[in-house]
């Protein structure tokens, strides 16, 4: 990790917001070396990690506007207007998110470790209206601050540092990669960060999915009895696996393989109503079990009921209308 001093440090720092800037910042209690810094840029995002043992009190203004996301692993984060109104602040397990208005001054004021994603307000509109086919709002705002906790949060907070360790100057695959992580970035924000277009995202409660997430069910449906791969799902759908895997937990709040299982099982549900003839077996063989134990398992877990059950049940009824 590359090490810094003075203005040089914070001079990268904020390249973080991109656009025209203009800085000027002070160093509190700060010794030379104590800023530890990391940066990445993933089509127009820029991704940065750093870890400061001092408080930095930074003023930044940008264009054009950009939204400013900010993971806090430790210590605190404060964005306050020259007007001393504070548009967020957070500590140690929050997500915090800015939108910095073009050619305003923004005070921030951090300490300790961060890792933050900044997003050109005009990229994350495109990007929503290419794979929702919907058109934002300008006005688009995130809630302020919201907790780590979340599963698909954490996900991408380990894309995100996955993509800082990446080399940005890899061979076509790996570019390739990184262009599909600038949409998978913004699609986890717009998808897991409350704001005031979410309800835009859905429809009769189902939210609105990228076009690659259908193909990707498509190819699960037609392939419920052979071996399947996270790769394959991929290559069918047209995206990266890790990208299929972070947005599948976006929109379904489960990876790929799970939501495979799920339709495997919904299909073995249908079979063992509608045939009293076949056997528990034979319909977990044909849909890729191994294990007949397992099959059963995974059954009760989804259904509250064991296959054998369900299927005695269809035959009781059957001998009862014969």
């Amino acid at each position: 990790m590359l090490e810094h001093r003075g203005e040089a440090v914070l001079q990268t720092l904020l390249d973080l917001v991109g656009g025209n800037r203009h800085f000027s910042f002070r160093l509190a209690n700060a010794n030379e070396n104590s800023l530890r810094l990391k940066k990445a840029n993933v089509g127009r995002i820029r991704l940065v990690r750093f870890h400061s043992e001092f408080d930095i009190h930074t003023k930044a203004e940008t264009e054009p506007q950009h939204f400013y996301f900010e993971f806090i692993d430790s210590g605190s984060t404060h964005f306050v207007r020259q007007n001393g109104e504070c548009l967020a602040s957070g500590v140690a397990g929050d997500l915090i998110s800015v939108k910095v208005p073009e050619g305003e001054r923004i005070n921030i004021r951090a300490h300790d470790i961060r890792t933050g994603i900044g997003i050109p307000h005009d990229r994350i509109l495109e990007i929503a209206s290419r794979h929702f086919g919907v058109a934002l709002p300008r006005n688009l705002v995130f809630q302020p601050n919201i907790s780590m906790q979340s599963g698909v949060l954490s996900e991408l907070r380990r894309v995100v540092g996955v993509m800082l360790k990446t080399p940005e100057d890899g061979d076509g695959d790996t570019q390739k990669a990184r262009a599909a992580f600038e949409s998978a970035i913004a699609l986890s924000l717009l998808l897991t960060v409350p704001s005031n277009v979410s309800h835009l995202l859905r429809r009769s409660g189902d939210i609105v999915a990228p076009g690659y997430v259908n193909r990707a069910l498509d190819f699960m449906r037609h392939n419920l009895f052979e071996e399947v791969t996270i790769e394959d799902i991929a290559d069918a759908a047209g995206c990266t696996p890790r990208n299929l895997q972070l947005t599948f937990r976006n929109v379904f709040g489960e990876s790929p393989m799970r939501r495979l299982r799920k339709l495997r099982l919904e299909y073995a549900k249908r079979r063992l109503q509608g045939c009293a003839s076949e056997s528990v077996t034979q319909i977990a063989v044909s849909l890729g079990y191994s294990n007949t134990g397992r099959f059963s398992k995974d059954y009760q877990l989804m259904f509250g009921t064991k296959p054998s059950q369900a299927l005695r049940s269809k035959r009781a009824l059957a001998e009862s209308t014969a």
